[in-house]
């Protein structure tokens, strides 16, 4: 039984779980089981294929219980650990952790799939502190089976095929089985603009002011609320009187056909110099109101360029500007192949040997991604890169429109998009098997039950990429004119400023010029010159040995006391060796380092059930009454030890009615990722809370003023007029692990009622409370965690503001109070808090029992959760309440009724969530759009049966009425972004 090793019928669980059976799996047409399980309410915001992948983990599937952080649900396969997918770097698809790739469990090889809520820690160790799933498997299963999915979209995308087989065979007169399957599942990615809401690309976006400096009722006359690309018209603009935070109107207005009008794609041009937008906010051309504007069109040519409505300084309704919304893609290209091989042998009657095997194979590809840029928008090695007007590979058109508006140089803003597309992909290799010995034995006259296992798994990972050279980038743009055609030149080209570190060419016989003027003026030979094809490797591995025994000890009033005891061995490595160019950041990112590290763990555990009271007692008030023990020791060769226990109740006054509650204590170690990253360097922004603007600011306004103050006057600077540069330019930082970390460390609560009513049989009902407290939280400690952790918080040393607390620390400034160099990594930072509900119902009724002629079974199951709050801290001064937003709402349901006879069955679904705050501290007077709508969706399911039930054939729909995610969210990870899509399947038993 999951969270538990000691045997007992049913499934009797301390902590409130759910059970996902392969039935239901097959019912929704589901090929992925990280599918089947995210639908659920009470699992958050997973990581899926869906949207912006990292270029290290294109396509995995992780799982996230409560919504705590996949690193904190624990994964399991029959009960046993899992080798892990989530790479050994800070550049990864998830926190770090030791998350499992549900992809590599095929759907057609599930059983069950058991979910607990919060006690598996001094079951299975670290990592259960939300929960634990544990994927059970067929086992000895005999006959054979084939089966075969297509599915698609209503709108011909995201087309999904399945083929699997497996095969099982007794041999020797039940002396063992043999269990062989095989599956091959194919899903096609899909591009965001491929979606009416994607491709509408909304924004919240600055609302203009009508007064001051930025004013556009004199530079935009004819602009009105009707005609400038928002969605409510009804909104007015700013009068930003007496400020734009006191004057009652929005600060942010929802628009349509958000642009970027700083770029596009072909590359515009501005003045050489001064600043890159007008006072309201409109970019800043040429001629004698600088509202002339030239972008280049795909052959080279300079056209007029259309910047579209402005709303702030990046910003714009519709016009020509690079439309960002080109760049989401919905989900990736996944192509999945799983073998596996399922075998036992029993030596005598009372001892088996026992043998798990897969080998997971996975392509993945990220469509798209962001681009590289230089631009405007963008400083250090993506700025703007300045050309004069005799640039030799300017076109004689481009050339006489520079000469007739007077322009001799220029700056470029530009998209690479025809250079590189960013986007990522993977060949992932993952192989576990598991060798193991189980068995009975007698002791006195008491039977005990016993088993000894080694896991070993390996996931084994390329993932490639293609990124900008930058120093063949600086080469192939300095060029000049050699006998009439345009070369590669080591001399630097008059005029040309490329921006960032290396902008001095150096000679290379393989150079080709590159042209930046318009989409696709790159030739290939000259892409092929300036970009380089990446491969970066990561290995897992991991051990485990266990061996633990257990039985009935004594018997006590309400039956025996049983007990199971035991120890464990596990070992866990990681190597990240990234390209040599990714190592020597060449590219447009920082370096990305190699991460080799590994520890081991020496774990002892305990468990008891002892059971006071039964039914057969005859007390009053008083049918069932057991108390539930749970210990493990955890000795970890980085941080050394942890207590992990459980204890808890069940009580049954009555047969009808079951009361249960029990606390637990988890963790979760550090990861290799957050113990051994090394010293990486980078460059970020900081948000200055000493900064002149921003010292009224912040949760707690006094301490800041206070704080900087006592920095101010240790300087001997006026701090009234103290404006940080590290606000708008980025300053040196670093980041980097640390050995020394300490466990999070978890104490959780549950507390229950079950009621399965004896005068209507097959009904069950049951509901639950969790408060879950998680401190020493492990976190990367960024630039704005450390600024309000310095100067937010009410400990600090005023006699020594430069080193006031621990934050303060990791701050350099000059004698003019300048931010030269910030330390940024992980610590074990502040808290992590969850309290809610959750709820579950389930009726299943023979209809013969009802009279009716043809019977059949009908069932009813409903669930429902209810977050009351989300709470966290990485620095202790500032809480962040994500309760009610996005991803976790504050009410989910989910119910679903079916009806199966011998030869069809019919079933429905439906999805519900919330209602969602845009955010928990915005007022009417920062956006016009507070709240998104709940969500509601369907699923429904038929099939029948043919060939006495030797075949099955099932037609599935998801979201049969095509709901889109609540106006105006993407809804990437949150909801449905597919739309209506088909599944037709056949099961075929042989």
């Amino acid at each position: 039984m999951t969270g538990s090793r000691i045997f007992r019928a049913g499934f009797d669980t301390l902590e409130p779980a759910t059970v996902v059976t392969r039935e239901k799996i097959e019912q929704r047409g589901i090929t992925n089981i990280a599918d089947a399980l995210n639908e659920i309410p009470g699992f958050g915001t997973g990581v899926t294929p869906e949207g912006g992948q990292s270029t290290f983990g294109v396509g995995v599937n992780f799982v996230n219980r409560l919504g705590l952080g996949t690193n904190r649900t624990l994964s399991l396969i029959n009960g046993r650990r899992v080798v892990t997918s989530n790479p050994g770097t800070i550049f990864g698809p998830a926190a770090p952790g030791v998350q499992v790739d549900l992809n590599a469990i095929p759907a057609q090889l599930v059983e069950r799939i058991e979910n607990i809520a919060i006690g598996g820690a001094p079951t299975y160790g670290s990592d259960a502190i939300a929960g634990v799933v544990n994927v059970i498997t067929r086992r000895d299963y005999e006959g054979a089976e084939v089966s075969a999915a297509y599915g698609i979209t209503d709108r011909d995308d995201n087309q999904r095929k399945s083929l699997s087989a497996i095969f099982g065979q007794n041999f020797g007169n039940g002396f063992g089985n043999i269990t062989l399957s095989a599956t091959y599942d194919t899903s096609d990615g899909v591009l965001g603009i491929s979606r009416p809401r994607i491709a509408s690309a909304y924004l919240f976006a600055p609302n203009p002011c009508t007064t001051g400096p930025s004013s556009i009722t004199t530079t935009q006359p004819n602009r009105t609320p009707a005609n400038d690309g928002r969605v409510n018209p009804n909104i007015p603009f700013q009068t930003c009187t007496p400020t734009a935070a006191s004057d009652g109107i929005p600060n942010n207005v929802l628009i349509r056909d958000r642009r970027i009008f700083q770029m596009t794609f072909g590359g515009i041009i501005l003045p050489a110099t001064g600043a890159f937008n007008l006072a309201d906010g409109r970019l800043r051309g040429f001629g004698p109101n600088q509202t002339t504007y030239f972008q280049f069109a795909p052959n080279g040519n300079l056209v007029a360029y259309n910047p579209g409505i402005n709303f702030g300084t990046l910003s714009a309704s519709g016009g020509d500007g690079l439309n960002l919304a080109e760049s989401v893609q919905l989900l990736s290209d996944l192509d999945r192949r799983t073998v596996n091989l399922m075998t036992s042998m029993n030596l005598t009657e009372n001892t088996r040997l026992f043998f798990e095997g897969f080998q997971y194979t996975a392509d993945s590809l990220e469509l798209v991604d962001q681009y590289n840029w230089n631009s405007i928008t963008f400083s250090g090695l993506s700025g703007p890169i300045t050309f004069r007007n005799d640039y030799p590979l300017l076109n004689q058109q481009a050339r006489d429109v520079l000469a007739a508006n007077g322009i001799t140089s220029f700056r470029l803003s530009r998209a690479h998009r025809d250079l590189v597309e960013n986007n990522a992909s993977s060949g992932v290799i993952t192989r576990r098997a598991v060798f193991g010995a189980d068995g009975n034995v007698s002791i006195g006259d008491r039977d005990f039950r016993w088993e000894a296992s080694y896991t070993y798994g390996r996931n084994s990972s390329e993932y490639y990429s293609r990124q900008i050279d930058q120093q063949r980038f600086v080469n192939a743009l300095n060029v000049a004119v050699v006998n009439g055609r345009v070369v590669c030149s080591t001399t630097p080209t008059p005029g040309l400023i490329i921006p960032g570190g290396i902008t001095t060419p150096v000679a290379d016989p393989n150079c080709v010029p590159l042209n930046l003027f318009g989409e696709g003026a790159p030739g290939q030979a000259a892409r092929d010159y300036v970009t380089v094809d990446l491969v970066a490797r990561a290995a897992q591995e991991q051990e485990v040995f266990n061996a633990n025994i257990g039985g009935a000890l004594f018997d006590m009033w309400g039956g025996a006391f049983s007990a199971n005891a035991g120890i464990e061995r596990r070992i866990e490595r990681a190597d990240f060796q990234p390209d040599a160019f990714q190592r020597a950041g060449r590219g447009r990112s920082v370096a990305i380092l190699p991460l080799t590290g590994s520890f081991a763990t020496k774990e002892a555990f305990v468990e008891f059930f002892a059971p006071f009271v039964d039914s057969n007692a005859g007390l009053p008030l008083l049918n069932r009454l057991d108390f539930t023990g749970k210990f493990r020791r955890v000795d970890n060769t980085v941080n050394g030890g942890f207590n992990a226990y459980t204890y808890g109740l069940q009580y049954r006054p009555i047969e009808d009615i079951e009361f249960r509650g029990n606390f637990t204590r988890s963790l979760r170690a550090p990861s290799l990722v957050e113990l051994f990253t090394p010293v990486s360097s980078a460059f970020s922004a900081f948000p200055d809370p000493c900064h002149a603007p921003n010292q009224a600011s912040g949760t707690r306004p006094a301490v800041r003023q206070a704080n900087c103050n006592a920095l101010f006057q240790s300087l001997g600077i006026n701090g009234n007029t103290f404006l940080s540069n590290a606000v708008t330019a980025t300053i040196p930082i670093t980041s980097q692990g640390d050995a020394n970390l300490l466990n999070e460390s978890s104490d959780a609560w549950t507390y229950g009622i079950v009621l399965q009513p004896r005068w209507v049989q097959g009904l069950r009902l049951a509901v639950d409370y969790y408060k879950v407290e998680i401190t020493n939280v492990i976190g990367n400690l960024g630039t704005a965690d450390i600024a309000t952790g310095c100067y937010d918080n009410t400990n600090f040393n005023t006699a020594d503001p430069a080193n006031g607390n621990t934050f303060c620390s990791r701050i350099r400034r000059d004698a003019n109070g300048q931010v030269t160099f910030v330390q940024t990594g992980f610590v074990n930072g502040g808290y992590l808090n969850f309290r809610g509900f959750s709820g579950e119902i389930s009726y299943v009724k023979d209809l013969a029992d009802w009279g009716f002629g043809p019977g059949g079974t009908i069932s009813f199951t409903g669930t429902a959760f209810r977050r009351v709050a989300v709470d966290s801290s990485i620095n202790n001064v500032v809480n962040t309440n994500s309760n009610g937003l996005v991803g976790t709402p504050l009410r989910e349901y989910q119910f679903g009724v079916a009806y199966d006879h011998d030869r069809w069955g019919v079933s429905v679904q439906g999805n519900y969530q919330g209602p969602v705050n845009a955010g928990n501290n915005i007022s009417p007077e920062l956006q016009d759009i507070l709240v998104y709508d709940s969500y509601k969706s369907y699923d429904a399911g038929a099939y029948v049966n043919f060939l006495d039930k030797r075949l099955r054939v099932r037609f599935a729909v998801t979201n049969f009425t095509d709901v889109e995610p609540p106006f105006p969210l993407g809804g990437i990870g949150t909801y449905d972004i597919l739309g209506r899509r088909c599944t037709l399947s056949a099961v075929y038993k042989f």
